[in-house]
């Protein structure tokens, strides 16, 4: 008996240590940097890649600078400011309307769920190219379908990494952020 109830309490904290790192994590820092946007200037942070969901089960990549259009000429009376808009919207608890991101020329794709389910570990060792600075990879997607190359950025954009095309190299940079 008394191993059972020990058995019990092991796969109950590993299931707890496991949903909890499923759930996005975009730092507070980031959002508060990325929210301070001018309106007569693009943002110093329109180079990297964001991602929200559609209601439609799609995943929309976009910059900030588009989110902060969709949040004046569509949301602003349904959050308290652009912060809060970001914050639900790149944690993945609020969803953009189709219509109205249909409007603009943003890609969406589906999420391939078999790489949902891969570890980061294994990601950027199976991927990725590792720079000379720590946590910083390369990814070139030629071979890849678009919505499995979106799905693997979409995978390190919820864990913290920053991301960015480098059109010159052909290849996508990840740069974990770091709350400094």
């Amino acid at each position: 008996m008394k191993s059972k109830v020990i058995f019990f309490a092991f796969v109950l904290i590993i299931g707890c240590s496991k949903s909890q790192s499923s759930s996005p994590s975009i730092s507070d820092v980031f959002i508060e940097k990325i929210a301070l946007v001018e309106e007569s200037l693009p943002s110093k942070y329109v180079v990297y890649n964001l991602y929200v969901k559609t209601d439609n089960s799609l995943i929309l990549v976009t910059n900030v600078n588009f989110l902060n259009t969709l949040y004046n000429e569509h949301y602003k009376n349904r959050f308290k400011d652009f912060h809060s808009f970001l914050q639900m919207s790149l944690r993945q608890s609020f969803e953009i309307n189709t219509e109205i991101a249909a409007k603009y020329k943003y890609q969406t794709f589906t999420v391939n769920p078999e790489i949902m389910k891969l570890s980061t570990k294994f990601i950027i060792e199976k991927y990725f190219q590792q720079t000379d600075i720590k946590e910083k990879y390369y990814f070139y997607s030629k071979g890849f379908s678009t919505s499995d190359m979106q799905t693997i950025l979409y995978k390190m954009f919820l864990e913290g990494y920053m991301i960015s095309f480098d059109d010159y190299g052909g290849k996508y940079n990840i740069i974990k952020f770091k709350d400094e």
